[in-house]
């Protein structure tokens, strides 16, 4: 599976909630707090960028997976109930998961396609979730509700990676 594009973020800047993945709802943390929106306004989004733009983002230590969800903001604002993540300027590859069908067959694809380059073309960029876990790898989901995957049911995933010098 080849990428749809290769994407570089200058900066990526999400108001959310780190969890342990525990199995199960990985999104609940994130719809817990997200429901208290109305009632108190520490949870508002009102600086968002793209507020259909759901980011769910992994993370593979060595004690467990954890999992990121959160929103695109425009800035951190100090009176707030989120977290942050300020992500360094990273290159993407960006496929496109079809989530009518079956997923863990095209991330296989992914996969394959990135260890077929490893080494030699591309290597995967870990982060520490800005010192909140070890260096690991990380790998996004965009679940864009007002575009492709409200539509179609596609996620964009995104995989940081570095071009090795030929």
């Amino acid at each position: 599976m080849e990428p749809v594009r290769f994407t570089e973020s200058i900066e990526l800047l999400l108001a959310g909630c780190l969890a342990k993945y525990e199995g199960g709802n990985d999104w609940a943390k994130w719809e817990e707090m997200d429901a208290k929106n109305d009632k108190d306004p520490r949870y508002a989004h009102n600086y968002l960028i793209n507020g259909g733009r759901a980011h769910s983002v992994w993370f593979f230590p060595e004690d467990g997976s954890y999992i990121f969800t959160g929103l695109e903001v425009t800035r951190e604002v100090s009176d707030t109930a989120w977290e942050y993540l300020k992500f360094p300027p990273i290159t993407y590859a960006v496929f496109e998961l079809d989530y009518k069908t079956d997923v863990e067959a095209q991330q296989n694809a992914v996969w394959k396609w990135i260890d077929e380059r490893k080494d030699i073309t591309y290597k995967r960029i870990k982060w520490d979730a800005g010192g909140q876990l070890d260096l690991t790898d990380f790998e996004i989901y965009i679940y864009d509700h007002d575009g492709k995957f409200g539509e179609n049911r596609i996620v964009e995933y995104w995989i940081p990676l570095t071009k090795i010098n030929d």
